[in-house]
This record gives structure tokens, C-alpha cells and sequence, in this order.
């Protein structure tokens, strides 16, 4: 389904560097690099606790507007908020509609029938049509546009012949049917389609302006936008100001006037701020610093389930751990950690994990987990240490190999913690770490026997983590090279099934088999974080992780 390079290198901010903040399901894996020593500006901050002024920090330097080009999960504030798609979220994280009032699902969910608002309009008063649509997903698949996370759309029609260049853009299944109404046709049934489209890839852009300014279109001086802000005062890699836009559909509901958003690679002063009081949110806090937080500005920590994995990859053809033949070894290694004692050493808010797709993702029937789940730890011990000895290892002749990790102090405690478990059973393992992008180099071109890796949900389906491990869908991201047929077998069904309940059950079966290789040793599942202030409501924890400022007022 995707072939997406380096998809998501940002966008937890992490559990690896410490940091309780995991932003949007809209960019892969992760990390974000915490930056002590960055230089932080905050000449937008205005006096909090304004009524029509809301005061928010968040991590990342905000460098471009064009949502096809954004590729971070600290962009939200953009996506979420200037831009609109044809479905959208609500204040706690549901799915409703966006610039579509409503849409039709049909021929066992391979065409989507979206009927327009009436009467949309874009920020500078011109009107918002189908044809805006259409344009907006062949400029997205256009190879010259260059779009970050354009194969994400690969469910639609001739998508990926268009983005490859072998078949024109006119041939793209999506078309206007009126002025208001507009068709998408996709390849197998896709019922998560209309969430699909809440990522950034999937807002509406100005035909009009795009083709009079080009790629300088999202410039500040020329962005024209459908959301519920649009931009006042903004300098790319700085701070942004933003106010209602009153061409909005749904403009009268919006409470808050102005945003004013400082943006940095440093969270620490940001919490700082947020704990004098002059800042309301900040979407994030430093683990070791929530208690600080909590006793100046009691009950603003908010700290909520995410759905993301952070997990052991074991590449295939490694002679000690891959293949059918170590099958046990990896369980012997998944079932002898104890997770919940190495998140308290690091003092992370995550939960531990057994299973690949994690709790709470739509579209699998129920969880399946290892054999062994339910088993006592001084069991599992005992069974690990039975299975290394059939395979000749022992404390005195260990099982020796490297795990690569990212090159952060926390992930080293995190490993370290879980080499002292792997010696119990007779295995000695070292760790290499490299910086972000090398790491993730190493893991697609498998230059690794273990890697720790980690990846959040583009949309809210299980087939987005299952087809991680399968090599014809999970591209670069299958870092494992995992290709068992039966597995394969079932994620294939399970993508030509419209039915729901059957669909689930397939990907039951293909998550079973999956437990029995644990071609992956799942850690822990993800959380993410805000700091709000006790004046604001409107805001909910929402395990999408989506929170539109249009629904925020003061109490």
C-alpha cells in the first residue's frame, strides 16, 4: 500500500528522548531530537488568560504552509486549523465532517460519493467548489509536486501508476461529479477512506492560487486557506499568529479570535512559560518534569493512551535470530523482559505491550497476543531459559548480538535495563547507536540483526500497523523483511473484504500468525501529552490525538 521513505522520522517526539508528547497520527516513526541548547524566542506571547487570545506552545520549527509538503507531527497546528479536509475531527477525536456535509459509502466501500457544504469559501471570499477537490489529489499524486506522504492516497485508482509518472493525472479515480459533489473510486474496498483523508495529504488547496503562484503559493504573502484561522503574521522557521477567518462555514463558533503559537526544538522554556502562567497549552511535557508541573498548576497535566508501538525488529535473514528456525529464541527474548519495571526506571507514562496493532486501533476484531501472555514472569523465565539451553546457550555461553538504537540517553537506559533481563537466560547483547536518520537508513536497507523502532497510525486502522510486516505493502518501513505466506495470505483478504466484521476477523487470523513469528518483540504502546490550563475548556484527551483549536474557549 505505501513506499514511504523516512515516513514519520518526527512524529511522536519521544518516548526514546524522554518526552511525553506524541503528536498527530499523521508521520510514521519517530524520533524528534530535543534540543537543549536551541535558542527560543517568544516575542508572539501576549498577556494569558486573554479571552480572545489563546497563548500555545508546541515543539518543531512550523518552515512551510503547503499541507502536501508538511512532515511532522508538530505541522498540526497548521493542518488542524488553516486547512480543512472533507472529513475532519471533532473536540474528542471522532470522525464528522469536514468541508463534506455528508458522503455516501458504495460498491462494498470502493466508491465515496462527497457532497460539498454549501456555499464554502476559501479565506480571501472566493468560492470553494469540486473543482478545488479534484485539483487538490492530482496535485498531490502530480510526481512534480514532490509530496511528502502522497503514496498514503495509494488506496484511490491509478494512484500509484500517476505518482510513478505511467499513467496520466486525468486518470486518477477521483472526479467532479457537480459543482458540489465529487467521486473517489479506490482499488480493493477501503472502509477507513473517509478517516484516511483527515491526514494532511487530504486538505482541500486553492486551484486558483496554486496555479497563478506555483510552489510559492503557501508563502505567507500569498496562502489563501479553507479553515476555521487563517495566517495574520508568520516568518517560516518562527513564530505564528493567527487569527479567526471569517469566510469560515462555521465562523460564528469559533470562539478564541487569535492564536498566537510559539514553535521551538527546545520544550523545556516552554513549560517554563506555561507554569508562570503566560502560556494556556503546550503540547507536550518533559517526563521528569510533570510532577514539577503538576504541583504549580495542579490538574493541567494531561497525559492520554496514543496509538503507536514502540518495538524490536529482527531482521529475517540474521542467522541467530531470523527465520523459522529462531522462531522460539524470539519468544524466549519477548517473554523474559519485564516492560513495566524498565518504563519505571525511565519514569514513562507509556503501557507495556504484547501485541503489534495496538488497543484502541479500529478494524481488528480483538487484540491476540503470544502464548505466553498470561503466564507468570518467574514462568516465562523459566521457559526462556529452557528454550536458549536447547539452542546451546547458557549464562557461561551466551547467545551474542547487537541491537541498534537511536543515540539517546533514555533509550540507553531502556536498553541496558533489558540486556540485564537477557542475561538471566544466557544472552549477551551489545548496542549501537547512531543519530535519527542513520538509524533509520540501517533499518531499511536491514543492516541490522535487532533495531529498536517504533511507528504511530497514519489512520485509524489496523491495516496500517499489520502492513508494516509485509513486503509488498510495507516498502521501506518493513524493516524486518518478515514475509510468511500464510500472514501475507490473510492481509490480502482482508483488503479485498468490504464486510467489516469479516474484514476484522481476517486480520485476526493474520495478527495470530504473527504472534506465533514475532518477527517484531512489541515494548510498549504510546501516550501523548498536553499542558492546558484549568480556564480553557472545550479540550478532551482523544486517543486521535486531534484537537482543533476552533472548539477552545475560556470558561
Amino acid at each position: 500500500m505505501r513506499n514511504v521513505k523516512k515516513k514519520k522520522i518526527v512524529r511522536m517526539c519521544i518516548l526514546a528522548g524522554g518526552i511525553l508528547s506524541f503528536g498527530y497520527a499523521s508521520f510514521g516513526h519517530w524520533p524528534f531530537t530535543h534540543d537543549k541548547s536551541d535558542h527560543v524566542s517568544f516575542g508572539n506571547v501576549a498577556q494569558a488568560m486573554d479571552n480572545s487570545t489563546l497563548n500555545l506552545g508546541g515543539m518543531g520549527l512550523l518552515k512551510v504552509g503547503d499541507p502536501q509538503q508538511m512532515n511532522g507531527t508538530w505541522y498540526n497546528i497548521l493542518s488542524d486549523n488553516i486547512f480543512e479536509g472533507l472529513t475532519t475531527f471533532n473536540a474528542k477525536g471522532k470522525l464528522v465532517s469536514g468541508l463534506a456535509k455528508s458522503w455516501e459509502v458504495k460498491d462494498n466501500a470502493k466508491r465515496f460519493i462527497f457532497h460539498l457544504r454549501p456555499n464554502l469559501k476559501w479565506s480571501n471570499g472566493t468560492a470553494l467548489t469540486a473543482d478545488d477537490v479534484v485539483f487538490s489529489f492530482r496535485h498531490l499524486l502530480d510526481p512534480k509536486t514532490g509530496a511528502k506522504y502522497a503514496s498514503l492516497m495509494y488506496p484511490i485508482v491509478n494512484a500509484k501508476e500517476v505518482l510513478h509518472g505511467s499513467k496520466p493525472l486525468t486518470s486518477l479515480g477521483v472526479k467532479k461529479i457537480n459543482k458540489n459533489t465529487v467521486e473517489f473510486t479506490t482499488t480493493n474496498p477501503t472502509p477507513f477512506f473517509p478517516n484516511l483523508i483527515t491526514h494532511s495529504t487530504g486538505d482541500i488547496i486553492p486551484k486558483a492560487i496554486v496555479l497563478k503562484y506555483g510552489k510559492n503559493w503557501a508563502k505567507p504573502q500569498h496562502i489563501v486557506t479553507s479553515g476555521a484561522y487563517k495566517i495574520s503574521n508568520w516568518i517560516p522557521g518562527g513564530n505564528l499568529t493567527l487569527v479567526a477567518n471569517p469566510k469560515y462555514y462555521d465562523a460564528r463558533n469559533v470562539h478564541i479570535k487569535t492564536i498566537n503559537y510559539t514553535n521551538t526544538t527546545n520544550l523545556e522554556p516552554l513549560i517554563n512559560l506555561f507554569v508562570t502562567k503566560k502560556l494556556d497549552m503546550v503540547n507536550g511535557v518533559l517526563a521528569e518534569k510533570v510532577d514539577f508541573v503538576e504541583s504549580k498548576r495542579p490538574h493541567t497535566v494531561h497525559i492520554y493512551k496514543y496509538p503507536g508501538i514502540w518495538y524490536l525488529a529482527v531482521n529475517d535473514k540474521d542467522p541467530l535470530l531470523g527465520g523459522d528456525k529462531n522462531t522460539d529464541i524470539r519468544h524466549a527474548l519477548a517473554m523474559s523482559v519485564k516492560r513495566q519495571k524498565i518504563l519505571n526506571v525511565i519514569k514513562s507514562h507509556a503501557v507495556t505491550s504484547h501485541t503489534f496493532v495496538p488497543e484502541g486501533v479500529s478494524g481488528i476484531s480483538h487484540a491476540v497476543y503470544p502464548y505466553w501472555h498470561k503466564w507468570s514472569f518467574a514462568k516465562r523465565m523459566q521457559e526462556a531459559k529452557k528454550i536458549m539451553a536447547k539452542h546451546g546457550y547458557s549464562k557461561k555461553h551466551p547467545l551474542r548480538f547487537k541491537l541498534e538504537g537511536f543515540n539517546s540517553a533514555t533509550q540507553r537506559k531502556i536498553l541496558v535495563a533489558t540486556f540485564s533481563y537477557w542475561k538471566k537466560i544466557g544472552v549477551n547483547a551489545t548496542m549501537d547507536v547512531y543519530e535519527t536518520n542513520t538509524h533509520y537508513s540501517h533499518m531499511e536497507s536491514r543492516k541490522f540483526q535487532m533495531a529498536f523502532a517504533g511507528w504511530v497510525r497514519d489512520y485509524d486502522d489496523a491495516y496500517d500497523f499489520l502492513s508494516l510486516l509485509n513486503l509488498k505493502d510495507g516498502g521501506s518501513n518493513d524493516y524486518t523483511g518478515y514475509n510468511n505466506p500464510i500472514f501475507n495470505k490473510y492481509l490480502d483478504l482482508a483488503k479485498q473484504e468490504g464486510n467489516m466484521k469479516k474484514r476484522g476477523d481476517l486480520f485476526v487470523k493474520a495478527e495470530t500468525q504473527l504472534m506465533k513469528d514475532l518477527p517484531t518483540i512489541p515494548l510498549y504502546y504510546s501516550v501523548s501529552s498536553y499542558l492546558v490550563s484549568t480556564h480553557i475548556s472545550g479540550y478532551y484527551d482523544n486517543i486521535a490525538n486531534r484537537h482543533p483549536l476552533k472548539y477552545l474557549q475560556f470558561k
